[in-house]
């Protein structure tokens, strides 16, 4: 799946809340977007999120990252998915 970044913030609202942001995103790509990891960036609660684009790619790559001794095959693995971290407030960030 090509993420086109530019028609993506054309279309995307302003949103009030992490919750409003995170059902927005989860809405438009269903399956392929899957919650990460929570942290604290400048004070502000942050949630990361991955869009999923090539499936296979992304299954093997987080399988290989979980393995003590691993070897990441192929440079399309980072490719295989879209970073998006949400505020509490609904700032959104995407990573290319």
């Amino acid at each position: 799946m090509d993420i086109n970044i530019e028609q993506l913030a054309e279309e995307m609202p302003e949103f009030e809340s992490h919750q409003e942001a995170s059902e927005w995103f989860g809405n438009r790509f269903q399956g392929q977007f899957i919650f990460k990891e929570k942290d604290t960036l400048n004070g502000i609660p942050t949630y990361f999120y991955h869009i999923i684009k090539d499936v296979n790619s992304y299954n093997r790559y987080m399988n290989a990252l979980s393995q003590e001794e691993s070897e990441i095959e192929a440079a399309q693995s980072f490719y295989s998915y879209t970073t998006v971290l949400i505020t509490d407030d609904g700032d959104i960030e995407i990573s290319l």
